[in-house]
């Protein structure tokens, strides 16, 4: 079988400008710096798509984690690659 859970559900993390990944949004915003700027790209992508794309959020020095990443030991989220799907034929 070719499902793994990777790419159907990854809990979301955030990290700031120290490096340090969080469950919670909020903790991020609270251990970040104490000037915090909007993303105005994040903010266009919401107005069109209804969500940020990417690894952004509304807030320039908070950043989620990538779909489809670990975390490495470094702190830093390394993408994994996309698993095989395959292909059904019905006939």
């Amino acid at each position: 079988m070719l499902e793994t859970s990777l790419h159907l559900y990854q809990p979301v993390r955030y990290t700031c400008s120290k490096k340090d990944w969080f469950s919670d949004y909020s903790r991020a915003i609270s251990e970040s710096e104490r000037e915090l700027t909007l993303d105005i790209s994040a903010l266009l992508s919401v107005l069109a798509l209804n969500y940020p794309c990417g690894d952004r959020t509304l807030l320039q020095e908070i950043k989620r984690q990538p779909w489809l990443s670990v975390i490495s030991p470094n702190g830093k989220a390394a993408l994994e690659p996309i698993p095989p799907h395959g292909f059904l034929w019905d006939k």
